[in-house]
C-alpha cells in the first residue's frame, strides 16, 4: 500500500506486460527494441549514453553492475567477447522493421506469442490455450458457405 497516496499496486508504471518470444529468431530484435526505447523517447541520442543501458555491457564490454548477466543467445553471436561486442554493435546499424515493432507491441499488449507458426503451436500445446488473436471481422462469404456445406 502506498500510504501517502492511499493506493496499492505499482507505483511508477502500469501493469507488467510480457509475451513469449521465439528466442532464436526474435531475441536480437527484442534487445534492439529495448535498447532503442530511450532514443524513441528522445532521452539520449545513442543507447551508450545512458549509464544503465545494457547496450554498454553487450556492445562495449562495460561492467554496469551485478544485476546484468550475459544471455546464452547473445553469447552465440561471437566466439569471444570482442567479437560478440562487435556483432552486437552491428545489430544497431539497421533500423528495426516496422512490421516487427507492430508485432512485438501487439504480442506484448495482448499477451500473445511472438514467433513463427511452429513456435505458436508449441506454446499453445504447452499452455493448452490460444496464443494468437483471432482474425478480425467477418469471414468472407465463400468461407461461410463452405462451413454450411460441412
Amino acid at each position: 500500500m502506498h500510504r501517502g497516496l492511499s493506493k496499492s499496486g505499482t507505483l511508477w508504471e502500469r501493469r507488467y506486460r510480457a509475451a513469449p518470444i521465439d528466442g532464436g529468431t526474435y531475441f536480437p530484435s527484442c534487445c534492439r527494441y529495448i535498447e532503442l526505447n530511450l532514443l524513441r523517447a528522445r532521452i539520449v541520442r545513442h543507447p551508450r549514453e545512458h549509464s544503465w543501458s545494457s547496450y554498454r555491457a553487450h556492445a562495449l564490454g562495460t561492467t554496469i553492475g551485478p544485476l546484468l548477466s550475459s544471455h546464452e543467445l547473445l553469447d552465440r553471436i561471437g566466439r569471444n567477447p570482442d567479437q560478440r561486442h562487435k556483432e552486437y554493435r552491428a545489430l544497431f546499424r539497421t533500423a528495426l522493421d516496422d512490421g516487427f515493432v507492430d508485432g512485438l507491441r501487439a504480442a506484448t499488449n495482448g499477451g500473445w506469442v511472438l514467433g513463427d507458426e511452429r513456435f505458436e503451436q508449441q506454446i499453445a500445446r504447452a499452455l493448452g490455450r490460444r496464443v494468437a488473436p483471432l482474425a478480425r471481422g467477418r469471414q468472407p462469404k465463400a468461407d461461410r458457405r463452405q462451413l454450411n456445406l460441412l
